[in-house]
Formats: C-alpha cells, structure tokens, sequence
C-alpha cells in the first residue's frame, strides 16, 4: 500500500533456489505484514567488472551504462534494506563485490558524489556452511562497511552457521523470525520522551501566560526538564549496550532496532 513503509531484500548469492534464497523469502513473507517488500536477487542483473578508472571520482557517474542504475533504484525505493549473503571462501560472493566495487559513484569517500536519500536502515544476514561464527561476522563486516560508504545506517545483523542446503532451515526459521521482530528500545525512547517534553513545553507556556512568569524560569520546570534529559541519556546508553556484542561468536543476539 502507498502508506507502508518499503522495505528491499536482497539475495546476495547467484543462486535462485538455495538456502540464501529461502532466507530471503522468509524475511520477506514476514515483512510483508507490515511494509511493501521487494524481493530481488543480484544475479538477476547484468553489472559488470569495475574499471578502476576512477572517472567517477569527478564526474560521480560510470562510464558503464548496465543495471547497476536499476538495482541503485531499488535501493533508493527502500527505507529498509536487508541483505542476505551465503558465505564465498570467506566472503560475500563475487556477484555482489562486483556490485559494490560499481557504487562507487555512490561513495561517501570523494567529492563529487551521487546520493540516494537519506533515512535508511540496513541489516546484515549472513549464512555458512561450517561451524564457526568468525566467517560469518567477516561477511557481516563487508556488508556493513558498504552500508556505511551508502549513509544507510546498520541496525542489525545475524549470523547463521551449518547452513548448506535450504533444508537446514527448517530447524532454524524461529531464529530467522526471532531476528526480525528484534526489540528496539530507541522505539520507545522516543515515544515517550518527545510528547513529555511537548507536555512540559506546553505546560510553561500556559504558565507563563496566566501568571505572567518568565518562561523556563520556574524551578519546578527545570527539575523536571534536568530528569527527563537524565532518563533519555540512560535510555541511549542502555540502546548502546544492548547494541555491543559480549561475545563475537554470539553478536546478532544484542544486536537492536527491529524491522518489523
């Protein structure tokens, strides 16, 4: 619906039909409640190899002329972007690293630049086929640092190991699920700190209208003011713990901000 939010999913494999592309749909159906998802996967575009020409450094445009405009449209449609990305040697695939080496135009790094709009939200789901976690935070780790070059702030990231075949999901879809709907404590930090000050602007407003004193003077006023900016402030540090891994191998349970 043209009122809801719009969220881009993206498989970051070449293939259609595995495990990365199930995640994908997963994230997909489940965000489908609640924004107007589109659902694409790299391979289905024709990008090709970077040049190293550097000619967008001052023009902040590619010499090529392929989809990489089409899949950056999608990007610019979205307000949440969530990749999903099996694990190449180690890394997100080449399908993708072709991808990103071609936002360059879009990069952050150098003057003059293309820019999509601002306000969105990226998150990271990366998958592998052995044990260890380390791979995947890697791969988290490059889609992340592209997120970061595209202004897209990262919001969330899960890691899933001893993934190979799609089947291996069925066991795993409650984490996928679980992943999505993620507490974001900054929801309600805002909720409830911005109308309380709107109240207590409007309370001193009308005080100072009817008993003619000086607005931001009364020493009740300040107090209150003093102790909502405490409870904000310990709000954001409890967002910034909640948003620091304890252990690396297990990052994506602290991670915040939830997509749906």
């Amino acid at each position: 619906g043209k009122n809801l939010m719009k969220a881009l999913v993206i498989n970051c494999s070449p293939v259609r039909n595995g495990a990365t592309a199930e995640i994908a749909n997963i994230v997909s159906e489940k965000l489908k409640t609640k924004f107007d998802v589109k659902n694409i996967c790299i391979d289905d575009f024709s990008v090709g190899l970077c040049k190293g020409c550097r000619s967008c450094h001052t023009t902040a445009k590619c010499i090529q002329h392929d989809d990489v405009d089409l899949i950056m449209s999608n990007y610019e449609w979205a307000d949440v972007i969530v990749s999903v990305s099996p694990s190449y040697w180690a890394d997100i695939p080449g399908q993708f690293k072709v991808f990103i080496d071609r936002c360059t135009p879009w990069c952050n790094t150098h003057e003059p630049h293309a820019t999509i709009s601002g306000g969105k939200t990226g998150y990271a789901i990366a998958l592998r086929t052995g044990p260890s976690m380390r791979e995947c935070n890697r791969i988290i780790e490059s889609i992340e640092h592209f997120y970061g070059h595209m202004e897209i702030e990262c919001c969330g990231s899960l890691g899933l190991c001893s993934i190979e075949y799609k089947e291996a999901l069925e066991t795993r879809k409650d984490e996928i699920l679980d992943f999505i709907k993620n507490y974001r404590i900054d929801i309600y930090k805002d909720l409830v700190f911005w109308p309380i000050v709107a109240l207590w602007l409007t309370g001193n407003i009308l005080e100072a209208y009817y008993t003619g004193e000086a607005f931001f003077v009364n020493t009740f006023g300040i107090i209150f003011m003093s102790f909502l900016l405490l409870i904000k402030n310990l709000c954001e540090n409890f967002n910034d713990w909640l948003n620091t891994p304890l252990d690396k191998n297990e990052r994506y349970k602290y991670r915040r901000k939830r997509i749906s």
